[in-house]
């Protein structure tokens, strides 16, 4: 008979108050609406603001709404596996996320532990240990499974490739002010989307170009310089998390691989390029094989 995994929630309120929940169901919706399993002040949270689900794997967190700041372990957090010790903040609101035992389970994890082994069952212990030492030192290891990782490609086009559409200055000089006020509001956004803060520094430079169509010297140098302090800073955390992929890899932290995927994948986008589908690649097989895995 399979049993309904329970979700077990510990919910810390910034006052110190402290709950704990539990969702007798394979998801649980945490937010401020009406409808959600968890429900947290509106003022921390979305409507909808985080889906939680279990399956034979582990614990799975997608990121419903980008309104509020998610963070995983003071990371800024998306989509990915919930580590047992992974700490989720929404807004004030701290949130521990486990799988507890069924009653069912429990009961019949009891049964077992109360009848004594039959001798068939040392018999077929006796043959299955050395076989199982067996395949372990014969078959070749599950990681040559995984992709060859390949070179990214540059997150920004060159500066001086970026081209004002307009021809006049005085559309020049508009346009420029209002990409500077789209990249203003990416920018805010960065720090939960990385497609965001990619999105934010090509539009700074778009900015700066028109700006320099519409010949305003001063306008056009903040708008270069936010887009180069942007470009780093966004170089510098695309270039964490690729070292985070790489260790999660060598340590067999597959749970903390698949996290740093996403979180690559939400700066270079979806789109058919060989790093993106390496990523993808790497996501389908670490989910197929490895996911759920604890560190040796």
């Amino acid at each position: 008979m399979n049993e309904v995994p329970i979700l077990k929630l510990s919910v810390r309120h910034d006052d110190g108050t402290r709950q704990d929940l539990t969702v007798d169901a394979t998801q649980a919706l945490i937010g401020s609406g009406s409808h959600c399993e968890i429900r947290l002040p509106a003022e921390d949270s979305a409507v909808e603001q985080l889906l939680i689900s279990v399956d034979g794997t582990g614990i799975f967190g997608q990121v419903r709404s980008m309104e509020r700041p998610v963070t995983l372990n003071g990371v800024p957090f998306v989509e990915g596996r919930l580590l047992a010790d992974g700490l989720l903040r929404i807004g004030r609101v701290e949130i521990f996320v486990s799988i507890a035992e069924s009653g069912a389970a429990r009961s019949a994890t009891g049964s077992k532990k109360d009848g004594g082994g039959s001798p068939a069952i040392y018999a077929m212990a006796a043959v299955g240990f050395p076989l199982g030492f067996y395949l372990l030192l014969t078959q070749s290891p599950a990681d040559a499974a995984l992709p060859t990782e390949v070179q990214p490609p540059p997150l920004f086009a060159a500066a001086s490739a970026t081209r004002c559409p307009e021809a006049a200055p005085e559309s020049a000089l508009a346009l420029g002010h209002e990409e500077l006020r789209r990249a203003e509001t990416a920018r805010e956004r960065a720090p939960f989307s990385g497609q965001d803060a990619v999105v934010a520094v090509n539009t700074f430079q778009r900015a700066a170009a028109c700006f320099t169509r519409a010949e305003a010297p001063e306008r056009f140098r903040d708008a270069t310089l936010q887009s180069e302090n942007m470009q780093k800073s966004v170089e510098l955390d695309f270039h964490v998390h690729r070292v985070r992929l790489e260790r999660a890899l060598a340590t067999k932290s597959y749970e903390e691989a698949r996290t740093e995927v996403r979180l690559l994948l939400s700066y270079v986008g979806r789109q058919t390029t060989p790093y993106s589908s390496w990523l993808n690649s790497l996501d389908r097989q670490i989910e197929l094989k490895f996911a759920g895995k604890k560190r040796q």
